[in-house]
């Protein structure tokens, strides 16, 4: 009988310690299986395009969007952006899954939506081909203040090509060897 209640504790400890473990994705409708529900898709200055949620399973999915670009303006004019929560003293790992019908450069980065707006953190060149490739993980550790983001996609610079994008995977992880603010407080003896 003992034998039995200390296998069921040591199966409930390791399932408990084995979900905390677990990384989430915190991207919102990260296949597009919502249409674009928690994503902008946004053309600036004289850039053109259109863009929709594809369902021919072309990528990692049913659904992935695609971005079709006639005028391709400066590289950031075509921008496509999701906001993101992003919290101090955590790592984060970005991937995602996308393909061009012609060989195209492009970039990903996280900026404040805030203040000065600022890029946290930008991608080397994404180097995209007709082939679907998964890109990432881009591992970021951030230390500033709890703040709002923005993942962007940027997509523009080229005339003439489709982007395809899908599998949009941000997980986040605590730094252990950073204490948040309340964390300090809560360590802190009071007399």
């Amino acid at each position: 009988m003992k034998l039995k209640y200390m296998t069921i504790w040591f199966l409930v400890i390791w399932a408990q310690l084995l979900y905390s473990q677990q990384e989430l994705n915190i991207v919102n409708n990260p296949e597009f299986d919502k249409g674009k529900i928690g994503w902008s898709v946004k053309a600036y200055n004289n850039a053109q395009m259109t863009f929709e949620v594809k369902t021919d399973g072309l990528l990692s999915g049913a659904n992935y969007l695609s971005i079709n670009i006639s005028t391709g303006g400066n590289v950031e004019d075509i921008a496509v952006y999701q906001n993101q929560s992003l919290e101090q003293g955590r790592f984060y790992s970005i991937s995602f899954i996308a393909s061009a019908n012609r060989d195209f450069i492009m970039h990903a980065a996280l900026i404040e939506t805030l203040g000065d707006k600022k890029t946290f953190w930008s991608s080397p060149d994404i180097q995209l081909t007709q082939v679907a490739h998964t890109f990432g993980p881009f591992n970021v550790a951030y230390y500033g203040p709890d703040a709002g983001h923005r993942l962007y996609f940027f997509l523009g610079g080229t005339d003439n090509v489709t982007v395809n994008i899908d599998a949009v995977v941000i997980t986040e992880k605590d730094d252990p060897n950073h204490f948040r603010i309340e964390e300090k407080f809560a360590q802190r003896s009071h007399t």
